[in-house]
């Protein structure tokens, strides 16, 4: 698949990656998966997950992005169990 002129969102702090998946996933081509490890998530006191969680914004980015794709009423209810996963952010 070629990329082409994917741009991460300026609208967005938190679900930049999910905005740019939709969107690649919108163009010709395919996605494959690679059943390893290949990047790591680093918490810390002063990452930027850590105040988006603590601020709200990225609850609020996911619940907008999963409207979009569920509908309010089940992106509500997705959210609420995702946003079970903040709690693997501690500190």
């Amino acid at each position: 698949m070629n990329t082409g002129d994917i741009r991460f969102s300026e609208q967005h702090s938190c679900v930049l990656d999910w905005v740019a998946w939709l969107e690649l996933s919108k163009k010709k081509g395919a996605f494959i998966f690679v059943n390893k490890k290949l990047v790591k998530h680093r918490i810390h006191i002063d990452s930027e997950t850590t105040n988006q969680i603590q601020n709200g914004t990225r609850y609020q980015e996911e619940l907008e992005i999963l409207s979009g794709i569920w509908g309010k009423s089940i992106a509500k209810l997705l959210s609420k169990f995702y946003s079970k996963g903040y709690t693997d952010n501690k500190v």
